[in-house]
């Protein structure tokens, strides 16, 4: 009898302890990892799973199941790709069309960064040519 089991005999139902094990199976399509996989594409059409391997530290065997989406994606690999550079991309295509109230106010600040980036740039190139 496993741990939830115990503390909660009456409210526990047959198998549910399989709900903690990890679910990177082979043939099981993780929705995550799928998003992943088309971001990493997107960004390196060329050499994927070399570009996936170089930010996660992953072998290049794992790099290509998670391309094919034959396991899931490690925790630790995501976090890896997150704090790349490209990491907001793979963080916009994981949210999707969520909504919190956080999520809207970051899309907000970060697009808020680009314009004054853009406007910095703008404002030497006028600079220059005056």
């Amino acid at each position: 009898m496993d741990a939830v089991s115990r503390l909660i005999p009456k409210e526990a139902r047959p198998g549910s302890e399989r709900a903690f094990r990890s679910s990177a199976k082979p043939g099981v399509i993780d929705s995550v990892t799928a998003i992943v996989a088309r971001v990493a594409q997107k960004l390196w059409p060329v050499k994927t799973d070399w570009a996936l391997r170089h930010k996660t530290g992953a072998s290049d065997r794992m790099c290509r199941y998670w391309l094919e989406n034959k396991y899931s994606l490690s925790s630790d690999a995501l976090a890896c790709l997150l704090r790349s550079d490209e990491g907001f991309q793979f963080l916009e295509a994981i949210m999707g069309d969520a909504t919190p109230l956080w999520w809207i106010d970051f899309k907000r600040s970060v697009k808020r960064a680009e314009l004054r980036r853009q406007q910095e740039e703008l404002a030497k190139a006028i600079e220059e040519t005056g």
